[in-house]
């Protein structure tokens, strides 16, 4: 604006112009970090919450790999264990309990045919009562008496026929029990032996997942504590770097005051100066002015480029902190969460369950089988009651048919008809001697092969038993202990994940930058738009170097700027701010303020 042959007046004309852009200036620096104290206060808020949550990593994940290894887990784990040795011994089916049953069944229905024989034979002994009668009449007519025997005939047959009913009618009942339990026991291992082996696959990949699961905690615990530090070292570099705000506001303060101490220099409005720029005429005045307006245009410009970079490596830890708790949420969802949001003790909990039910049903089958054979023992003893009742008849039989052969042959001719009845009667009595010792011989058969069975059923009845009590008992205490680590997961799941969404917001409003490099780029134009309005001397340049130390040494000392250098430094130290990059080849800066 100035030509170097310009005179005085002419400056002195335009130096409102310059005043006015500098009263301007002064009152539009506050503006430029007006919105940045908004949102650091509002990422120093997020901060703060954020650093109560990430510095207890490894806290709680510490809790929940506590819940893995608590006495109920591992008492359940242990019940479900014994659960899968259970469940694979149902899944090998009823075969053993099959095949005692059908040794019953044919050991039964082999006393069938023998008993058939004593039917038969009871028959006869009812027939030759009846020709014994006859016979007896024609010899009674000779004086001799045969009326006990004959009347004895006919009630040890009616017995005989009686025992006889009841073993038919026991081994009918004994013979549908049996095979209706063969057919249970065969609808059994059709029905729940698959079942069986999809539950023992089950319960054998949850045993193994909770193994695996505690091993992934047991890791990541290590890794979350060793994350819990590198976060917390995050957290004070955020901090570290938010003193960006503090310093970049004292160095703009420093550039308005200089500008102000420019301005009351050249408009004469405050007696406030050194004696020095009292005394200073107009070409003086305007030339260090000019090389003010320089020089703090450099400086704004330096503290806003650190501002941006500071700025700027706060959104990136910012970012990266939010990255971590977002990391949180997924390894606590991979270690202990499940695909419908609970824990994935809901597996263990649901397969225990169906253990449960499984065991409950394998032990009512196995109860059924039980009582089955109870009454298959009740039954055969009846039986052998019943061939005792036979045995005794028979013996009676035998006894009267040789005492009716002595008396007969005593009568000659006379009794020779009755003594053939006789004769048949102890004939009879031989077979059903045989007939019954067959059926009794059975009987004792299927009495060895019903008490292995029930051996068999009572031990395995025992287990299955008390096994469904404790996999039911390891169920409720799956529920508690599901309940347990779903809170815990849940706590988590919702605090990080809130914590993720909190600095990740955080981050992405994080326009502080971008908004102060807009309004700084326009502040600095119009610095440089005044100092090449005021002009510019070379032959004063060199003097005004000094007059500037001079003339802001009262007010604004090189001092001061250097203590927010010192402030850089110390940040860089650790890890925080960086120290700015000292100007080179720039006589003014290195004479004043840097």
């Amino acid at each position: 604006m100035f030509e170097r042959a310009g005179d005085e007046e002419e400056r002195q004309s335009d130096l409102p112009w310059a005043i006015d852009r500098l009263r301007a200036v002064v009152a539009d620096l506050d503006a430029v970090f007006q919105p940045t104290e908004a949102q650091f206060l509002g990422v120093g808020a997020a901060l703060w919450r954020a650093s109560s949550v990430l510095g207890g990593i490894g806290e709680d994940f510490d809790r929940l790999s506590r819940l893995l290894t608590a006495a109920e887990a591992t008492r359940s784990a242990a019940a479900l264990d014994a659960a899968v040795r259970q469940c694979a011994t149902v899944a090998a089916g009823s075969d053993t309990i099959v095949a005692f049953l059908r040794q019953m069944d044919g050991a039964v229905a082999g006393a069938g045919r023998p008993l058939a024989g004593l039917t038969k034979i009871v028959g006869e002994v009812g027939a030759l009562a009846i020709n014994a009668k006859i016979q007896a009449s024609h010899v009674g007519r000779a004086g001799v008496g045969f009326s006990v025997f004959t009347r004895e005939i006919g009630h040890l047959r009616d017995l005989a026929d009686g025992a006889v009913g009841k073993a038919s009618r026991r081994i009918g009942g004994l013979l549908a029990a049996i095979r209706a339990a063969i057919a249970a026991e065969e609808d059994f291992e059709r029905t729940r032996a698959p079942e069986a082996d999809a539950v023992r696959a089950e319960l054998e990949e949850s045993l193994a997942a909770l193994t695996r699961r505690r091993g992934l905690a047991d890791e990541s615990l290590a890794a979350m504590r060793e994350r819990s530090r590198a976060v917390a070292a995050r957290i004070a570099s955020c901090i570290g770097e938010m003193q960006i705000g503090d310093l970049t506001s004292q160095r703009v303060a420093h550039v308005r005051l200089a500008l102000e101490i420019v301005r009351s220099l050249i408009d004469g409005s405050t007696h406030d100066l050194p004696a020095l720029a009292q005394g200073l005429d107009t070409p003086r005045k305007v030339a260090l002015a000019a090389a003010v307006c320089r020089l703090q245009g450099r400086q704004f410009d330096r503290a806003i480029r650190d501002f941006v970079e500071e700025v700027g490596k706060l959104k990136a830890n910012i970012e990266a902190l939010a990255g971590e708790a977002a990391a949180v949420v997924v390894r606590a969802s991979a270690i202990f969460g499940h695909a419908d949001g609970q824990s994935f003790v809901v597996d263990l909990r649901h397969h225990a369950g169906r253990a449960a039910s499984l065991l409950a049903t394998y032990a009512e089958a196995r109860a059924g089988v039980r009582g089955m054979v109870a009454t298959v023992v009740d039954d055969l003893r009846g039986l052998e009651t019943d061939m005792e009742t036979i045995q005794s008849v028979d013996a009676d039989l035998r006894i009267m048919g040789l005492n009716a052969s002595l008396n007969c042959a005593r009568l000659g001719p006379a009794g020779r008809a009755l003594g053939v009845v006789a004769q048949e009667l102890r004939a009879c009595s031989h077979r059903t001697e045989e007939a019954a010792g067959a059926v009794s011989s059975v009987v004792a058969d299927a009495a060895v092969v019903s008490r292995r069975l029930a051996d068999s059923i009572e031990a395995g009845h025992g287990d299955a038993t008390a096994l469904h009590a404790t996999v039911a008992d390891s169920a409720g205490s799956l529920a508690e202990f599901g309940k347990a680590v779903d809170r815990s997961l849940a706590d988590i799941l919702q605090v990080w994940t809130a914590i993720a969404e909190l600095l990740d917001q955080t981050f992405r409003g994080l326009s502080l930058h971008e908004e102060v490099t807009a309004a700084a780029g326009q502040m600095s134009s119009r610095l440089s738009e005044i100092a090449e309005g005021l002009g510019s001397d070379p032959e004063l340049e060199a003097a005004v170097r000094d007059d500037v130390s001079r003339l802001l040494a009262h007010h604004y000392t090189m001092e001061s700027e250097r203590l927010l250098h010192d402030l850089f430094d110390a940040g860089q130290e650790a890890g925080g701010i960086p120290a700015a990059a000292a100007p080179a080849g720039n006589d003014d800066d290195s004479v004043t303020f840097f």
